[in-house]
């Protein structure tokens, strides 16, 4: 599996499919069902945007590392681990996603328009 391309994301958006169809006039194109693509978390951490996204980047990863050991109780036995639900809780975060601006990143590759009109940031 690759990325999805630009001509890709256009059709799943004007037809609902990711080929182009021979007839582009059709009215189920006008209220087609929401079409989703899952992209592999592999993927998309090495050659897609995601390859920008640094675990320093991000608040809970920061509050883990600063001060973890004296907001959180230690592991035991019966608790042998938090979840990211639980380690957020308890630095009072609501949040703890990183948005990422592509045009804050670049790298030796010229994606970055790909980027933005795939991934819907700039």
């Amino acid at each position: 599996m690759s990325l999805p391309t630009i001509q890709e994301i256009t059709n799943l958006y004007l037809y609902g499919t990711s080929d182009t169809p021979t007839s582009k006039i059709n009215d189920s194109y006008i209220d087609h069902a929401v079409t989703s693509i899952d992209i592999p978390t592999s993927l998309f951490m090495t050659t897609g945007a995601g390859r920008f996204a640094v675990g320093a980047q991000f608040e809970l990863i920061q509050n883990f590392f600063e001060d973890g050991a004296n907001t959180l109780a230690a592991n035991t036995t019966s608790k042998p681990f938090y979840t990211k639900q639980e380690v957020a809780a308890a630095f009072g975060l609501t949040n703890y996603g990183f948005v990422l601006d592509n045009k804050d990143f670049a790298d030796n590759t010229s994606d970055y328009g790909e980027r933005v009109y795939i991934f819907n940031r700039i």
